[in-house]
């Protein structure tokens, strides 16, 4: 849940405020754990591939009546590496897209952000995703408003609309997914895609709207917040608030057009990283652009379950849209479908981990240490 992870974030010591000098500095690096903490997450890693392959297995066994484990390694020698390097630089650019697009929607609130430390907010927050699960969401915005000197609440604000324009993106996807399922009209599927692809158009309109009328939706909300019960009232105030704050940019047409061009880049780069990936393998090289934008659709779908150090919901997706949809042989579809989860999400931890741990974070307790005061000669 965000609430224990932002109190493990924000946990200090006493002692840190209380003692100056080399006494703060040894305590402060005692909470960072430095060495012995990334022993730890290599340690959860490791266990975490274990399970994985352990789940792997078992759908194997459930739906094809098992796995050769021949055929997973021979899959895995025959990947071009070439294409899963250019598969994992895109993977890498994908999150400096995602900084710059944070920026963008901070102006309101900080019209010239840093771009470094969002970039260094964005890659411990993913690393805290891959090893928390959903729950590490929290990390990104939380590092952005203490880096940047600016409330919680704002940057929880910009999390949202961050979200809800993936979402739209992602909804959109599984529409044009769902469209081009093969003998999909005989199950209504081609029509459900459709019927996606308008829903998400139509909220991302609403959106627009939204953003263009500006105060007066702001006191809509505002006054339906003040019927809520009081309890539920103070829970939620505080993010409702940062969400319109965060909103605020969207009445700038030139803020609006760049969220939208970053979101659109965004997906193409993660199209673009999977079609780099289908090249990387003879199973796969015959696909196109076409089934590399359906494939991210049902990565993106069975990504919404994301497991804390294995992920769990992505493989899945992919290994069955490959194996069903595409023909793959469920061997090779089960190492692109590592290969994948590797390249797209563990890429990152090494980078956030590093960065974690020179801004004082205790990778083991998702603690942060506060700066020692410098004390005067």
């Amino acid at each position: 849940m965000p609430a224990p992870i932002l109190a493990r974030l924000g946990r200090i010591g006493d002692q840190a405020d209380g003692v100056a000098g080399g006494s703060s500095t040894e305590a402060g690096c005692k909470r960072q754990g430095g060495p012995k903490s990334v022993a730890h997450l290599l340690l959860v890693v490791c266990l975490s591939f274990l399970v994985a392959a352990a789940a792997a297995w078992a759908y194997a066994r459930w739906r094809h009546g098992g796995i050769r484990p021949a055929q997973i390694i021979s899959a895995f020698a025959g990947l071009q590496w070439g294409w899963v390097a250019a598969s994992s630089s895109l993977a890498l650019m994908t999150y400096l897209v995602r900084s710059l697009r944070w920026r963008v929607m901070m102006t309101p609130v900080k019209r010239e952000a840093s771009l470094w430390n969002l970039f260094v907010a964005t890659a411990i927050g993913f690393t805290a995703v891959l090893l928390l699960g959903r729950a590490g969401e929290v990390v990104r915005p939380y590092l952005v408003a203490r880096k940047e000197g600016v409330s919680l609440a704002s940057q929880l604000g910009v999390w949202t609309v961050e979200r809800v324009y993936d979402l739209l993106a992602a909804l959109a996807l599984f529409g044009y997914a769902l469209a081009r399922l093969p003998d999909g009209s005989r199950m209504g599927a081609h029509a459900l895609g459709y019927a996606t692809v308008a829903v998400a158009s139509a909220c991302l309109i609403f959106l627009t709207v939204f953003g263009f009328l500006g105060s007066w939706a702001e006191r809509r909300v505002l006054s339906a917040v003040d019927a809520l019960p009081v309890g539920v009232r103070r829970v939620t105030e505080g993010h409702i608030r940062g969400f319109l704050h965060a909103m605020e940019g969207l009445r700038s047409r030139r803020v609006q057009g760049g969220v939208l061009a970053y979101t659109v880049l965004e997906w193409a780069v993660v199209t673009a990283g999977c079609w780099c990936l289908f090249q990387g393998s003879d199973w796969t090289s015959r696909l196109g652009w076409p089934e590399a934008l359906a494939f991210v659709a049902w990565v993106a779908v069975g990504g919404i379950v994301q497991l804390p150090g294995i992920g769990g919901g992505a493989q899945l997706g992919a290994t069955v849209a490959l194996s069903e949809l595409y023909g793959v042989p469920v061997e090779a579809a089960l190492s692109l479908a590592i290969v994948l989860w590797v390249v797209s999400f563990v890429v990152i931890a090494p980078v956030g981990v590093a960065l974690g741990l020179r801004e004082g974070i205790n990778w083991l307790t998702i603690t942060m240490r506060k700066p020692s005061p410098q004390v005067a000669a």
